[in-house]
């Protein structure tokens, strides 16, 4: 697994160009807007794209026929394409946070907030629930085809957003109790059933991905 993990590193190394427009443009967003903190999950989600694209070079020309003939198993592919999108997603969360908390703390000329650093940690658990969306789909249906049903659950997901809340409005339902509910549990309470969500569907997520990947042929 190390061999896999240090040749997809060195295939995101060679993305320079795109590292370094990311890092341009987190550092433009970083001066000219008021509330950065959306940039975490900007860049967060931008390195989980760039590790998923790992999976195209694997592809091409056949690449897994060759790459299973090497001492690896299935469940160890799979294993590291999880640890590297995991990595990444999990380092550059937090260094665009921490860069946004500087930054916030400059201006406001105030310390971190408990709550600055909660939004920063949910942020970070959502794109680890798209990393558990995403990757299966990849090996299951090939980067190109993945980004067609990729789109489908997107629209999906809006249009069942848009059903529902015209039906909120027509049956007058009342959402005071999740409100209150989400009072009761408070910010932190909130925080840590994002972050057990996430977990919990990484580790769904990589027992699908197992089995994709022991049932293909090459």
């Amino acid at each position: 697994m190390k061999g896999l993990l240090v040749k997809d590193c060195k295939l995101l190394f060679q993305q320079k160009r795109m590292i370094l427009l990311l890092l341009v443009c987190v550092a433009i967003v970083l001066g000219s807007v008021e509330d950065p903190s959306f940039i975490i999950a900007y860049a967060a989600i931008l390195m989980l794209m760039m590790a998923l694209g790992t999976i195209s070079y694997d592809e091409f020309d056949n690449g897994y026929s060759f790459l299973f003939t090497l001492p690896i198993s299935r469940k160890e592919y799979v294993a590291g394409k999880y640890i590297l999108c995991s990595v990444y997603c999990l380092f550059t969360g937090v260094v665009a946070a921490i860069a946004c908390a500087v930054v916030m703390v400059v201006r406001q000329k105030s310390a971190v907030s408990v709550d600055m650093v909660q939004s920063a940690i949910c942020i970070i658990a959502v794109s680890f629930m798209i990393l558990a969306l995403l990757l299966p789909i990849m090996l299951k249906y090939g980067p190109e085809k993945s980004r067609i049903f990729t789109f489908a659950i997107v629209g999906v997901v809006v249009v069942f957003g848009i059903i529902l809340g015209k039906l909120q409005e027509y049956l007058s339902i009342d959402i005071s109790k999740v409100d209150n509910f989400l009072k009761k549990i408070g910010d932190t309470g909130f925080t840590i059933a994002t972050v057990f969500v996430a977990v919990l569907a990484v580790m769904v997520s990589f027992v699908i991905s197992v089995r994709i990947m022991e049932k293909k042929e090459f």
